[in-house]
């Protein structure tokens, strides 16, 4: 089975201690991917992330560790309810929280196929960071955060698909035979980046039967 994109949703609240927001799931075999950003250090306390009241698991949390750039995390959810629900993100204190949603369907109802995070404290306009996946034919996708102001977009073999404090972007593609898949970001401003990244599976096809199980 093949994935494709689904939906995107985005939105950011500041002075919260929690952030709702509606994203909508349709078609089979989804999964929904959500990218946080909260406070810069100390650590906002994210304490979790709900879709439809079901709670969504923390791949990742990257820590800028320099006391200005902003927390990120990135929350993965298999079979996500259909229609239109919240994504509801807590915190324990007071914060910032950016949130950019997306799903895709026709993935593997199961743990995500891989994840990382990377960053970089070089200023620059530009990034890139690569996953390798373990199954064939996945897709990649990323949370990117960049500091300043200024829109994002993608760089070569990247889509995007939206973006406020944070964006998501992914390979729009199968990465085939399994292995490294580099994602390209580009943002108007210089600013000093992390990204947060899940691989995809594509879902398995039913199995056919054979000619002696028909007759």
């Amino acid at each position: 089975m093949t994935i494709a994109f689904n939906t995107f949703s985005g939105g950011v609240s500041t002075g919260v201690t929690s952030k709702t927001l509606a994203h909508t799931c349709s078609g089979s075999n989804r999964v929904l991917i959500v990218g946080v950003v909260g406070n810069q250090n100390p650590d906002d306390f994210i304490t979790g992330a709900t879709y439809n009241g079901v709670a969504m698991t923390l791949l990742e949390t990257i820590n800028p560790g320099n006391g200005s750039d902003r927390y990120g995390y990135l929350f993965y959810l298999s079979n996500p309810a259909l229609g239109t629900n919240d994504i509801v993100v807590s915190a324990s204190a007071s914060s910032l929280i950016s949130i950019q949603a997306v799903s895709y369907t026709g993935c593997l109802q199961d743990v995500a196929d891989a994840h990382n995070q990377s960053s970089s404290a070089t200023s620059a306009t530009t990034y890139n960071s690569s996953l390798t996946t373990v199954a064939d034919n996945c897709w990649v996708v990323s949370m990117v955060a960049c500091t300043g102001v200024g829109a994002y977009s993608a760089g070569a073999d990247t889509a995007y698909r939206g973006a406020n404090y944070n964006a998501i972007l992914d390979s729009n593609d199968l990465v085939t035979p399994a292995g490294s898949r580099t994602l390209n970001y580009v943002k108007a401003n210089a600013g000093s980046w992390r990204a947060l990244m899940v691989s995809l599976a594509p879902a398995q096809e039913p199995k056919g039967k054979n000619f002696a199980q028909i007759i």
